[in-house]
């Protein structure tokens, strides 16, 4: 029993901690596109219900 517990606990390989960091930036990177592109699209459609001649006079024109 004593020698379990003086043994020091096992080291995690450093794959796995590399994998699951990289993993948590990639979805990280995901999640802030997400909120980028659907606060966009949010502020595109409130602008066009607000004033539409914007859109209107900015499309002809370029």
């Amino acid at each position: 029993m004593s020698e379990m517990e003086n043994s020091p606990p096992v080291a995690k390989d450093p794959p796995r901690h590399w994998l699951k960091r990289g993993t948590r930036i990639i979805m990280g990177k995901l999640l802030a596109l997400f909120v980028i592109g659907t606060a966009s699209a949010f502020a595109n459609s409130v602008l066009n219900l607000l004033d539409p001649h914007i859109f209107a006079i900015r499309g002809p024109l370029g």
